[in-house]
């Protein structure tokens, strides 16, 4: 079992570029003690869903030593004990760029793919998928269509966003009977280490009989922007005040970060995930950049 506050190991630190391949450099993050510190353990078994990463600047060697390059997408269940800290994985993929995999390129990505799926999976003791991309990789089309942006809308520029804290947040509700989707350029939350600004885009679906108020979103949204919590945690924490309210309806959150390192995480939490985050989740497919990536 991995230390409790493993995920010290690298972060704010300055650490040396590996020139070999090592796994070691991996660190797990439980989840379960995150989860009690934002009161989320107990709601854990409500949603289901996955964390998707993006590792931008994957490469490795054939035997003759000609590089090969490209983007890694890694998924797993946001059921899996642990989390893998993103500086180790930065750092522990950068021990791969002078690995020498296969004769031929095909050879070599499928050396990469299993070699890193069982690194992840001993680390987050949990399924792992992954797959390799490179510049021959047609994109799917983003399907994250009809969210209505949240701070375009009237109500927007009349607010008090000053001194804001999601804990002090009162989240208004409003019948709906039916569905409604909502997204915000706003999202941003610091490392909870580091203390380093993370920016992202926060999609919003709810599904029921009652909505939260699109104003209570967007309050709750800003609140986070002084916030010290891994992307996991904003994710679920919004995930549970949100269905606290709305509740038995169907709530799915999806926050997807900017690069940060050369790599992304997005987060997508929901107790009844729709088809229209199939491509996202999917690790065999790299789906059109949204605004903020």
């Amino acid at each position: 079992m991995p230390d409790q506050r493993n995920e010290e190991r690298f972060l704010g630190k300055r650490v040396i570029t590996p020139e070999s391949y090592d796994p070691t450099l991996l660190v797990a993050v439980p989840r379960a003690e995150n989860r009690r510190e934002n009161g989320i353990d107990e709601m854990a078994y409500l949603f289901e869903g996955y964390d998707v990463w993006h590792a931008y600047e994957t490469s490795f060697l054939l035997e003759n030593g000609l590089p090969v390059t490209g983007i890694t997408k890694i998924v797993y269940p946001a059921s899996s004990p642990n989390i893998v800290e993103s500086k180790s994985l930065k750092l522990y993929m950068n021990s791969l760029n002078n690995e020498r995999l296969g004769e031929s390129k095909t050879e070599a990505i499928s050396d990469f793919e299993q070699r890193v799926q069982k690194d992840l999976e001993k680390i987050v003791e949990d399924s792992v998928w992954l797959k390799f991309h490179d510049i021959h990789t047609r994109k799917a089309k983003n399907e994250l269509e009809g969210y209505q942006t949240l701070e375009d809308e009237d109500f927007a520029e009349s607010l008090t966003f000053s001194g804001l804290k999601q804990e002090n947040i009162t989240l208004g509700t409003q019948p709906l009977n039916g569905m409604i989707k909502w997204k915000s350029h706003l999202l941003r939350s610091n490392c909870k280490i580091t203390f380093q600004p993370d920016w992202g885009t926060a999609f919003i679906r709810i599904e029921g009989e009652k909505t939260i108020t699109p104003k209570s979103i967007l309050e709750f949204i800003v609140s986070m922007r002084n916030e010290n919590h891994f992307h996991e945690e904003i994710a679920e924490m919004m995930f549970k005040r949100f269905y606290e309210k709305v509740q038995p309806g169907n709530l799915t959150i999806a926050c997807i970060y900017t690069r940060r390192g050369g790599i992304d995480i997005t987060p997508v939490r929901s107790n009844n995930l729709p088809g229209e985050f199939d491509a996202l989740t999917d690790p065999a497919q790299l789906v059109e950049k949204i605004f903020r990536q």
